[in-house]
């Protein structure tokens, strides 16, 4: 069955009509909604402030750690020690008692 075109016409004016009407009253709903919100006589809170429990001064972190004493390396004695030589007018005498073989 076909739809005639003056039901079609008729139904597309209606929503072309009615559309509009229908969103105009629901803007209107909402403002007035809202405005009587508004109209309340609304006195402010006033504002409780807490102060902090703890104040932080800083946020570093330091840890102590305990001074450790840098190892003593103690360095080996030479082979070779050099001889006492005392030269004299007369004679050389050598200091053996120095001596490491």
């Amino acid at each position: 069955m076909k739809q005639s075109p003056f039901k079609m016409t008729f139904i597309f004016g209606l929503i072309i009509f009615l559309v509009p009407i229908f969103l105009v009253s629901l803007i209107l709903l909402f403002n007035f909604v809202e405005k009587s919100k508004s109209n309340k006589d609304i006195q402010p809170k006033q504002e409780i402030i807490f102060e902090p429990d703890n104040i932080i001064d800083h946020d570093t972190v330091y840890i102590e750690r305990p001074k450790v004493k840098p190892k003593q390396v103690t360095k080996p004695a030479p082979d070779t020690v050099t001889p006492n030589i005392v030269i004299s007018d007369s004679e050389t005498i050598i200091d053996t008692l120095n001596l490491k073989k």
